[in-house]
């Protein structure tokens, strides 16, 4: 590799690094605490735990479990070193998939366009950065995309890597239905060349075969299209950016149409409409369907930049060329230092009051909260848990307190799902539910904001029969119980106990939903003097002084709302 090459290869990689090296309190008050103890037992059991498992429920429930692997791997780093082992392998794996596309794309001559094909679908991939099975997938995705080159330099002993990988893919994450996509891409070439018939096709095939080496043989292999035969629960990964475009606020729609336009339009202008478009365009309508699917759009996406880009540079005017590439180079350049500033200064971090920050470890947001239940509930307590945070107590409450739901809606019957939905919705139909499983306390993860899950928290928070004994920034618990004290709601405890602005924003949205509007004013303020850059914060005030019939304080709304317009407050 020449030095050019090198110095745009480690201009890459440190902006994937400082985009994808940060903290795992995300993934706490999501799955991962389930991943961790689903791999604790396969190692302890030696065998799949093929039910449910974790609910007082439906523990009997069948679930087929197509990841099962990365959790294994996942047990394992966490014990070897904790939340920063999951971090660095994670970041580490980001680090060789992006490099592989780039390594396959860049041009001696012309480097710092690789740089450039990069920039949109890396901010297209940045919002799926967490620790998940999937990150199995991105890396074996780029790593097909490398055994392809490969064999179409001639070196078809790479072919024979394929069986191997996708054997271990299809027990990692179901994301390996986009490896067969690229098989039977490979099929086609071949098809098309008069090569079906060669050798070259027969790791193909095999490796296709090995989609059925996974413990639940047919249905495994088939599992990425029957998952949704019971699938009783939508959630917010699985939604479209037409569903999703409705509610707003979903920056990564904005970046995703973009990085479309771009790359459509250099098939257009090179009047390429082949086998590269027909997987282009399939990953991109799947990610359309489902934003789930960002990340392999962006990686395909980067990897196709990377070949038509550099084409289109080449036909364009030498005296243009001449002059574009010192500004692409000092908009690279400009690029380059924005964003690893605003990462790795925390920046975006505390702007958006995301539950992450730059480096590693992990805070465990419903720890507090469960050592609370865990020091005043009885083994066996029946209590209702919502969908977001039912994972976290599955790994560390089971199986002394097993719990209501999780975040898997294929372990649960459809009809669960409705029941759910609304108990939350309707006061009567709670009531049947207490009844039907004797629920003695509530124990939610308050950031939840599906509409019937704001009406139960305001009910139940105004409800003379459920007392509040815990709150913090993340979860709060309610009891029916009278041998558990109600809390005293003080404001400067609650502050003291939460003094991140995320933390007080949260607590402010706490207090919002429940109809609390002056505690609620008092946390947003409080998040305002900790943070003046919290977005949310900003926001919050905002909205409270331009609904109040004050002059005065109306002026100040209109002063916060400038504030947020302005391009200025993201520096």
């Amino acid at each position: 590799m020449s030095k050019k090459k090198i110095f745009w290869l480690s201009l890459s990689l440190i902006l994937v690094f400082v985009l994808s090296f940060h903290t795992t309190t995300r993934e706490w008050s999501q799955d991962l605490g389930r991943h961790l103890k689903l791999g604790e037992i396969i190692l302890k059991e030696h065998d799949l735990p093929r039910t449910n498992l974790f609910s007082y429920t439906f523990p009997d429930f069948p679930f087929a479990n197509h990841h099962w692997l990365a959790e294994v791997v996942f047990y394992l780093l966490y014990q070897a070193g904790g939340d920063p082992a999951l971090v660095t392998f994670k970041t580490f794996l980001f680090a060789v998939v992006f490099g592989i596309i780039f390594f396959l794309t860049a041009n001696r001559e012309n480097a710092f366009l690789s740089f450039s094909d990069l920039i949109l679908p890396l901010l297209v991939f940045r919002e799926r950065t967490d620790v998940r099975p999937e990150i199995f997938g991105f890396f074996f995705f780029s790593f097909y995309l490398l055994i392809f080159a490969k064999s179409l330099a001639g070196k078809n002993r790479w072919l024979y890597l394929l069986p191997v990988c996708q054997a271990f893919w299809v027990n990692c994450h179901l994301s390996f239905v986009f490896g067969n996509l690229l098989l039977a891409a490979y099929l086609f070439y071949l098809w098309r060349g008069r090569k079906l018939l060669s050798r070259q096709s027969i790791p193909i095939v095999l490796a296709l075969l090995a989609n059925f080496i996974n413990p639940h043989g047919l249905r495994g292999a088939l599992a990425p299209f029957m998952i949704w035969e019971n699938y009783g629960y939508e959630i917010a990964e699985n939604q479209s950016i037409f569903f999703l475009a409705n509610f707003g606020g979903f920056r990564n729609i904005f970046f995703f149409k973009l990085c479309f336009v771009l790359v459509f339009s250099t098939f257009i202008f090179l009047r390429r409409n082949g086998l590269l478009f027909a997987v282009w365009l399939a990953l991109a309508g799947a990610a359309a369907w489902q934003i789930r699917h960002f990340p392999f759009f962006a990686l395909f996406s980067f990897f196709v930049l990377g070949r038509n880009l550099p084409c289109l540079w080449a036909k364009a005017n030498p005296v243009l060329r001449k002059k574009l590439k010192p500004a692409l180079i000092t908009f690279n350049f400009f690029i380059f230092a924005f964003f690893t500033i605003f990462y790795a200064s925390n920046r975006y971090y505390l702007i958006n009051d995301r539950e992450a920050s730059f480096g590693w470890g992990g805070e465990k947001k419903a720890a507090e909260g469960a050592e609370f239940f865990k020091a005043r509930f009885a083994p066996g307590t029946h209590f209702f848990n919502n969908f977001d945070i039912g994972s976290f107590f599955a790994g560390c409450l089971w199986p002394q307190w097993p719990v209501f739901t999780d975040s898997r809606p294929e372990a649960y019957p459809v009809e669960f799902w409705e029941e759910y939905r609304q108990a939350q919705a309707n006061e009567e139909a709670w009531e049947k539910l207490v009844a039907k499983w004797q629920i003695e306390a509530v124990f939610v993860f308050h950031h939840d904001q599906t509409p019937w899950f704001q009406t139960f928290l305001n009910r139940l928070y105004h409800d003379p029969l459920w007392k509040l004994v815990y709150l913090d920034d993340a979860v709060v618990i309610f009891t029916s119980s009278p041998k558990t004290d109600a809390i005293v709601l003080e404001e400067n405890k609650l502050a003291a106990e939460n003094s991140s602005s995320r933390g007080l924003v949260s607590l402010a949205n706490f207090f919002q939903v429940v109809g609390d509007e002056e505690k609620a004013l008092w946390f947003f303020k409080k998040a305002y003097e900790v943070n003046a850059s919290s977005y949310r914060a900003n926001l919050g005030l905002a909205n409270y002084y331009l609904s109040s019939p004050d002059p005065a304080l109306n002026f100040a709304g209109q002063k916060f709302l400038r504030r947020l317009k302005s391009p200025l407050f993201w520096f």
